[in-house]
């Protein structure tokens, strides 16, 4: 066997290893979100009345938190076309990388996990509003 080449048992290994970890990463982020007071049942300072409270004081109204929101929401789903477009004119102008071909940048799991996650929460706040 060739020692470049993974066996099944390795892979199939780490996929469960990172499966795990990410588990144990998420379930330290919810205690951590739980002590701050971020679900309200505990007094912290990311409890969702002290937070209201705290938008209140500055003048912040659903009206904000909505557009704020779809700014979000178009920043997640664009950022590739900009950052493609401008390596496009870059490499076209660039006479060093004539010889390579262009190679546009594809959005991955996470950027269309924050998408999808920004546009429910905007759902939720429009629907509120209405």
């Amino acid at each position: 066997m060739a020692p470049c080449i993974e066996r099944n048992e390795n892979v199939i290994m780490k996929r469960q290893l990172k499966r795990s970890v990410l588990t144990m990463l998420s379930f330290a982020g919810s205690i951590g979100l739980y002590y701050l007071g971020f679900f309200g049942t505990t007094d912290g300072p990311l409890n969702p009345e002290k937070l209201g409270a705290l938008m209140a004081n500055n003048h912040v109204t659903p009206t904000h938190l909505l557009v704020g929101l779809i700014v979000l929401f178009m920043i997640s789903i664009s950022w590739n076309w900009v950052y493609n477009l401008i390596n496009k004119i870059r490499t076209y102008f660039d006479r060093c990388s004539q010889d390579i071909p262009y190679q546009p940048v594809r959005k991955g799991r996470w950027a269309h996990t924050l998408w999808a996650a920004v546009l429910i929460v905007l759902v939720g706040v429009a629907g509120y509003m209405i």
